[in-house]
């Protein structure tokens, strides 16, 4: 609230302020009516809001990736193309450019031992 001066009285200005983001109508008819919002309290908590998800502009791997990561070297090593076939068969969601760069920055004397540092030999083939 503000107040607002008009030649000696004081008028009261409210402004609207959103608790939540303003949903378009047919995202609300969706939640209205689906049966999966039955129980929201299921629901992961998750803003809508565009304006509060930052860019992503670093590649995360996760630590179940980096698992896959050691297994596809494992197996897809001794193939022809094994950063391809790691991201086309284990790693959909990444570029093989991400894919090599991460290793490269993991196997980094400045990094602790990790799954992908430790396998000795495994990231020979792919770094070349």
């Amino acid at each position: 609230m503000f107040f607002k001066s008009f030649s000696h009285q004081l008028v009261r200005c409210v402004l609207p302020v959103r608790k939540h983001p303003l949903m378009p109508p047919q995202l609300a008819w969706l939640f209205a009516t689906r049966p999966v919002f039955l129980y929201p309290e299921l629901l992961p908590h998750v803003s809508l809001d565009p304006a509060l998800h930052s860019t992503r502009s670093v590649s995360m791997f996760t630590a179940g990736e980096d698992c896959l990561i050691v297994l596809g070297l494992r197996n897809l090593g001794e193939t022809l193309q094994p950063k391809e076939m790691l991201c086309h068969y284990l790693l959909r969601a990444k570029k093989v450019s991400q894919l090599r760069d991460h290793i490269l920055e993991k196997c980094k004397p400045t990094h602790a031992n990790n799954v992908i540092k430790v396998e000795p030999g495994s990231t020979n083939s792919i770094l070349k």
